[in-house]
């Protein structure tokens, strides 16, 4: 799960993972980010994380919170919602876990639960996260913050899927004994993922029809379609976008012709896309 020829960490995923840790030197003096040892909690681990977050090479990692860490505006809330977090020490990959139980905790404060699609890399990634209304502020599990919610929505062009109230998310983990996938949110959210496949058809005409004409024509690339359109809904829409994002490389593209770049946009950043039952 290293990139040693970047020195940056490569993204392992949006869930299940434990820590990114400690910054060393290989003896051909390639520097590499090691994903073992990061503290499990407290000050040690704010520092462990905000050190990483503050690496130039980190804008590379999707799902740990880089947007939001160096580009949204924090803010300080009152004591009663800082109630258990340790500011900084985020838990990259667990921010659906880590933003129920922080409403679940904060359930005597005015506070929701939101799921949302948050853009990263110029591509959507379900994140969730926790809205403070009378403080028009959000908490993000991820890094383990408090943002400003106008800026933290304009950083990561969030579209929202649904929220929650305390009492609701309270009766929800006990009902399913998980903080997602929650059958309505499941629901709203693959509707939205749709729309937004739809939206990206219409502003870029004539690119899923150029896909058709690409895959009878090029086995290579009907192949690398099935493999990483099937991964699910999100990961088509990735690839999709990263077309959208390059219409340079497909509208004089004849079909038939080899079609020399990855095709899904993360592998061209050295990332490894994930199956949407992961994310």
């Amino acid at each position: 799960m290293l990139n040693p020829q970047e020195g940056a960490l490569t993204r392992v995923g949006l869930a299940g993972v434990a820590s990114v840790a400690t910054v060393g030197r290989e003896a051909a003096g390639v520097e590499v980010v090691s994903l073992a040892g990061l503290p499990a909690g407290g000050e040690e681990r704010a520092r462990a994380l905000e050190a990483i977050l503050e690496r130039p090479s980190s804008r590379r990692l999707a799902g740990w919170g880089w947007p939001a860490f160096n580009l949204a505006r924090q803010v300080e809330v009152p004591a009663g919602l800082r109630r258990g977090v340790t500011l900084g020490a985020g838990r990259p990959g667990e921010c659906y876990e880590q933003a129920a139980a922080y409403v679940a905790r904060h359930r005597d404060q005015p506070v929701r639960l939101a799921h949302a699609w948050v853009v990263e890399h110029g591509m959507p990634w379900l994140h969730s996260f926790a809205v403070l209304d009378q403080q028009a502020a959000v908490y993000d599990p991820t890094c383990g913050r408090f943002f400003d919610a106008e800026s933290f929505a304009e950083v990561l062009g969030v579209h929202p899927v649904c929220w929650h109230g305390p009492a609701e998310v309270v009766a929800l983990l006990e009902r399913h004994g998980a903080a997602w996938p929650w059958p309505g949110c499941w629901d709203r959210s693959h509707r939205l993922l749709t729309r937004l496949v739809g939206e990206l058809d219409r502003r870029h005409p004539g690119l899923l029809k150029w896909v058709d004409r690409m895959c009878a024509a090029d086995p290579a690339f009907a192949a690398a379609w099935w493999q990483e359109t099937t991964r699910g809904a999100l990961s088509l829409l990735h690839v999709l976008a990263g077309l959208a994002a390059r219409p340079q490389r497909w509208q004089g593209h004849q079909p038939g012709q080899p079609w020399p770049w990855p095709l899904h946009p993360l592998r061209e950043l050295g990332l490894q896309p994930v199956d949407e039952q992961e994310a």
